[in-house]
């Protein structure tokens, strides 16, 4: 019974072996059917390589690709390598790359990790071998600079040309103007040293900026300019070339004391130079007016204190403090504002209801209104409202709707179609304040001869005003009143010097 268990494992035994060498042959034979991939590949810049990109912008380029039978071994070269063997037949890698940035050695292949490739190779699977290279070290040369001037090694502006006082060359006294006293300058050329440094390519200059950050000249009154750091990475350097310093420009604090027009003060506020002032003062006397002017604040604020304010000075806005020529007080070191309040002449309503004789709407009347000295008040206007300022006529029911400015007094005229004089009434503030309705009643207009109507006619014809010419150079050169229509054109633009001068019979004002 053991024998016979003996021999059956003997048997199980051989068969396995059978089994495991065809099935390592069957491996074999489908491993030479296998291709694999072999590649030789340069990397390159593409350009100059600047600060911070170092040698990572490059451009792959395959100098030699095989496909090869899995298994098949890839050597350097012919002499000592394997029979069958495949032979690498391409060009030795140059690194292609901007002369002044350095030049490198070819050392070697290595895997897509960076590590040596020993060859012979034998490739079982795809492989990339990429070029390796020795950098062959060069230097650069940098300065530090502040708004394109050079700087020392404390962080001193050195400008190429400086401004000193002429001495005297046998006293060695400095020279002075005999005339106003001024000493005497010349320009000469920085004696002092252009420092400049060697920093490997690649390498840090943190250990070369100046000691002390560098100060900027004043570039705005109003500004401060706050030093930032250097335009380039020290601890990298690629290039030669001037490193600058940077600034932000940073607005200056001030203290604003906010007054009402009268002076009253309303608090103080730290704003910078060019932001807002999120918090101004509320100003107590928003509007207020006399009875010839409304003044209003508009929130805007002026550096002259004018009671109210027309403009004068300087406007500030307290969305964006800028201002050119405000200076804080010498003393207070505070900038005083004032309420800026602008004026707007004040405006007086009515309304006048014209009728005829017989007490029935007179429509189509011109109107017009005029101040102590014979002036049009001709000011304001507002269509939504109705109003039409000093002038105006009447509708279909013989209503007119007027606005005027503050004055003593006021001269009401009414004129008919052919601008004769219908009626003439003086006004007082008194009369038309609160929007008053007054009526007035028209009367015939002047009747210079006896043809007035006729001869309007005529006027307004191209045949009566070359008539009006003729008449009006009879009348100035024999100064007679007798023309008819000569009032209306002689008085253009000025209706109340014709009533005042009519050749007819002046008439009062409408009862």
């Amino acid at each position: 019974m053991k024998h016979t268990i003996r021999t059956g494992r003997n048997i199980i035994a051989v068969l396995l072996a059978v089994l495991l060498t065809v099935l390592t042959a069957s491996v074999a034979a489908v491993a030479e059917d296998t291709d694999v991939l072999v590649q030789f590949v340069n990397e390159y810049a593409t350009g100059s390589i600047d600060e911070g990109t170092s040698l990572t912008n490059y451009k792959t380029e395959v100098l030699k690709s095989y496909s090869l039978a899995a298994g098949s071994t890839v050597a350097l070269e012919t002499a000592g390598a394997p029979v069958g063997a495949t032979v690498y037949d391409g060009e030795t890698p140059t690194r292609r790359k901007d002369a002044s940035f350095g030049e490198y050695t070819f050392a070697g292949w290595v895997d897509g990790e960076g590590n040596a490739v020993e060859f012979p190779f034998v490739a079982n699977q795809d492989a990339t071998f990429y070029a390796s290279f020795t950098g062959v070290e060069i230097e650069c040369e940098i300065d530090f600079r502040c708004d394109g001037v050079a700087l020392d090694a404390e962080g001193n502006l050195q400008p190429e040309i400086i401004t000193v006082p002429v001495k005297d060359p046998e006293t060695g006294e400095v020279m002075k103007d005999a005339l106003d006293g001024h000493v005497i300058t010349e320009n000469i050329v920085n004696p002092a040293a252009h420092v400049f440094y060697t920093v490997p390519y690649g390498g840090s200059a943190a250990d070369k900026k100046p000691s002390n950050d560098p100060v900027r000249q004043e570039i705005d009154p109003h500004y401060n300019s706050v030093f930032q750091g250097w335009d380039y990475d020290l601890e990298h350097i690629y290039k030669s070339g001037s490193i600058n310093a940077v600034f932000k420009m940073v607005g200056k604090t001030y203290t604003f004391e906010f007054c009402d027009y009268d002076g009253t003060s309303l608090g103080k506020r730290e704003i910078v130079y060019g932001e807002a002032c999120t918090d101004v003062p509320e100003v107590a006397h928003r509007s207020f007016g006399t009875n010839t002017s409304n003044y209003y604040f508009d929130d805007e604020w002026n550096t002259v204190q004018d009671g109210l304010q027309t403009g004068l000075g300087e406007s500030i806005n307290m969305n964006e403090i800028l201002f050119s020529y405000a200076e804080p007080d010498p003393k207070t070191k505070e900038i005083k504002v004032y309420a800026q309040y602008w004026q707007q002449l004040r405006e007086y309503f009515f309304s006048l209801h014209l009728i005829d004789e017989d007490g029935e709407p007179a429509a189509d009347v011109h109107v017009q209104v005029a101040g102590p000295d014979n002036q049009l008040l001709t000011v304001f206007t507002d269509e939504s409202l109705g109003h039409n300022g000093g002038v105006g006529v009447t509708d279909e029911n013989g209503w007119v709707k007027l606005s005027v400015p503050y004055q003593e007094s006021y001269t009401v005229s009414a004129y008919d179609t052919y601008y004769n004089l219908a009626a003439q009434k003086t006004l007082t503030l008194y009369d038309i304040e609160n929007e008053a309705q007054i009526t007035l009643q028209l009367k015939e207009p002047y009747d210079l001869n006896n043809g007035q109507q006729y001869c309007n006619d005529v006027c307004h014809s191209f045949i009566g005003g070359l008539w009006i010419t003729g008449l009006n150079l009879f009348y100035r050169l024999f100064k007679v009143k007798y023309v008819c229509c000569y009032d209306m054109y002689a008085a253009h633009g000025d209706r109340l010097v014709y009533a005042s001068n009519s050749s007819g019979t002046s008439i009062g004002p409408a009862s």
